[in-house]
């Protein structure tokens, strides 16, 4: 489903206060979450990609 309709359904729903409150928050955690799979990696941990090569 496009993110547009997703995000209209909201709008129309809940208002633009709680729409933009969401994708904010949704945001930060995707970024929080991205940045702790980088310090997981930068420790040394292995994949299977580096075992094999």
């Amino acid at each position: 489903m496009p993110s547009f309709i997703v995000v209209g359904y909201y709008i129309e729903n809940y208002g633009y206060r709680l729409t933009w409150s969401s994708i904010i928050a949704i945001s930060i955690i995707a970024f929080v979450g991205f940045y702790l799979m980088t310090l997981n990696n930068k420790k040394g941990s292995t994949t299977a990609t580096e075992e094999y090569s």
